[in-house]
């Protein structure tokens, strides 16, 4: 048994949850040993808070969760928001005017719902409207944006501005996976990342940053992985991930998860 509590932050998509979208048993049974030998485990997404709190529930992680690729730190239990860093109303209305301007498909991220420009695809999701988009949204606070368009050239352009402002971040991105599938990329307030989070959650746990452990597959985990103690890519990862890495654990597909807990753990 590891006597020294530490502090896991493990992506879902692709890491957590394998190729079918299931949490494996073995997994699952992997985090319950973790947690009952006095280690936190927090699971950390790209996802919005409802759709995090979701897969907390079937994981069986910690009540701490990490949304919006580090714009959020929530504890379900209390019901209590420990971190967030929002994006910058003036920013946010830049953005906005853009994303009409090229009629690119913008999903905000606000708490328990989310904002869309066009094309709602669930019930949690509002449209916008254009006319007074600004008056609707001067009271909210946004964690976390998603533009989504076919045309990789405009996301490209979009992408760019996000680069060249000092207060805005790319947290991630993905090429078009086919023919059917759009380009798309999400940003946040500069200070959003999984790295940071990871940060903000050892001094909240009292750990230091050496018993921290991350562990991903994707783009947005490469802050988390540079930051912790010890950093633990899935096999399923491309080399350009696996090279900020400490451990290369088995794919998502082989309960890679489970593999990389007991492998710190010394079980």
């Amino acid at each position: 048994m590891n006597k020294t509590k530490k502090v896991f932050l493990i992506d879902s998509d692709n890491t957590l949850r394998n190729s079918k979208g299931i949490i494996t048993d073995k997994v699952k049974e992997a985090i319950s040993y973790a947690k009952s030998e006095g280690h936190e485990v927090i699971l950390a997404t790209s996802r919005p808070r409802y759709h995090t709190l979701e897969i907390k529930n079937l994981a069986g992680v910690s009540d701490v969760i990490v949304s919006s690729t580090g714009a959020e730190i929530y504890d379900s239990r209390n019901q209590e928001v420990i971190s967030s860093h929002f994006i910058k109303h003036e920013e946010l209305f830049k953005f906005i005017d853009l994303a009409y301007k090229y009629d690119v498909r913008l999903i905000l991220c606000v708490d328990d719902i989310d904002y869309v420009t066009k094309n709602p695809t669930n019930n949690i999701q509002i449209v916008l409207n254009k006319n007074t988009y600004k008056d609707d949204l001067k009271d909210k606070n946004v964690k976390a944006i998603v533009a989504v368009d076919f045309n990789e050239l405009i996301i490209n352009q979009l992408k760019q501005y996000v680069m060249d402002n000092s207060c805005l971040n790319v947290t991630n991105e993905k090429e078009r996976e086919n023919e059917n599938h759009d380009y798309w990329f999400s940003l946040g307030d500069i200070n959003t990342s999984k790295g940071n989070a990871l940060v903000e959650l050892a001094t909240y746990f009292n750990v230091d940053i050496s018993n921290t452990i991350a562990i991903g597959d994707g783009m947005n985990d490469i802050s988390m992985f540079k930051t912790a103690g010890y950093s633990i890519a899935m096999d399923n990862a491309n080399d350009n991930i696996k090279k900020y890495a400490n451990f290369i654990t088995k794919s998502n597909d082989e309960d890679g998860v489970a593999y990389a807990i007991y492998h710190v753990l010394g079980e």
